[in-house]
């Protein structure tokens, strides 16, 4: 009974500061930083902390990514009728 007991305890597998250090380090990097990302995301580890840490990171890029996109198209329309009305003799394409 003890043994059909102890093989279903799931080992639960915590980060340690260390580790949480140079990730946060590697991160720092422009472009790595999404490699990063990516491996922690897709890792098969048992340290499902990490895994969740890329893929909260990743939906956070995402979210950044489609926010900039948004605002730069809207301030393009804005910037460009804004102008032509002050300059109307300028010739926007």
């Amino acid at each position: 009974m003890a043994q059909s007991v102890s093989e279903n305890i799931v080992e639960n597998r915590t980060a340690s500061v260390q580790s949480w250090l140079y990730i946060g380090i590697l991160t720092l990097i422009p472009g790595l930083n999404i490699v990063i990302f990516l491996a922690l995301a897709v890792s098969e580890e048992p340290n499902k902390s990490l895994q969740n840490f890329g893929r909260a990171a990743l939906i956070n890029i995402a979210i950044a990514a489609l926010a900039i996109i948004i605002v730069s198209v809207m301030l393009s329309f804005s910037i460009k009728r804004t102008l032509t009305e002050l300059l109307p003799w300028w010739v926007f394409w």
